[in-house]
């Protein structure tokens, strides 16, 4: 599957069908930091947990480097949660 776009949107607990603003390959998570993906047939499907109060906080990618935050790992900023990139 190919990521189109990223939105964190709230999803119902149990919501079984995209949000109407969704197209296959979008990215959604709740608050609760449940991630899923849209399949080719509008279904979510979940495939990752992340626990947002333990992602450490940095003010850009180069500070989370020093930090020790591996490349594709999360951080975050503020509120922001944000991908190691380089």
């Amino acid at each position: 599957m190919t990521i189109q776009s990223f939105a964190l949107v709230n999803i119902l607990e149990g919501e079984e069908t995209i949000p109407a603003s969704g197209v296959p390959g979008s990215l959604y998570a709740t608050q609760t930091g449940q991630f899923y993906a849209v399949t080719s047939d509008t279904t979510l499907q979940q495939f990752a947990t992340v626990d947002f109060a333990a992602l450490v906080e940095y003010a850009a990618d180069a500070a989370a480097a020093i930090g020790g935050v591996a490349v594709g790992s999360l951080y975050r900023t503020g509120s922001a949660v944000m991908v190691r990139v380089a």
